[in-house]
């Protein structure tokens, strides 16, 4: 299976799973930012957003953003979000106890695990609000896909998400 049907079916189940599967337009303030930004992407049936962010050392890493929101409060709230590993199985618990350490340092998002269908998934997301700047909305996206590139290259030595 090719690396971008990997990555179809990947951001399907979990947009699916994580944000719930309902057909909607695709959210024009994103849209706007990605443009601004000059980054590369496409929008899924459910109107999210995958980013083809590329790094200089010549990785790249694809990173999900939702059209969909969730109300906070007062707050409007959409998460970005990008895989960083995926095993079968369950998690070496010293990796797992790692990334939770790792959460408490963070200052935007965390490691989340994902397990479907016997397999587990590590995704590095960050639940931002929905009006963020354009500018704000693309170093979320930096640190989102840095982080999981990161993980993936430790992890696998590839460069497969």
């Amino acid at each position: 299976m090719t690396k971008r049907r990997v990555l179809a079916s990947v951001a399907t189940v979990l947009t699916a799973v994580v944000m719930g599967a309902s057909a909607q337009a695709a959210d024009a303030r994103v849209e706007k930012a990605l443009k601004q930004a000059d980054l590369p992407y496409e929008i899924s049936e459910e109107g999210d957003f995958a980013v083809a962010h590329s790094f200089e050392d010549g990785r790249a890493q694809a990173v999900f953003i939702t059209s969909k929101t969730t109300e906070l409060g007062s707050l409007e709230m959409r998460e970005i979000w990008s895989m960083g590993y995926a095993k079968p199985g369950t998690l070496p618990v010293d990796l797992a106890n790692q990334l939770l350490q790792q959460n408490r340092e963070l200052v935007v998002g965390s490691w989340q695990v994902l397990v479907e269908e016997g397999e587990s998934l590590v995704l590095f997301g960050a639940q931002i609000p929905a009006n963020v700047t354009d500018a704000e909305l693309t170093d979320v996206l930096e640190i989102v896909a840095g982080l999981a590139d990161d993980l993936e290259e430790k992890m696998t030595k590839k460069d497969e998400f």
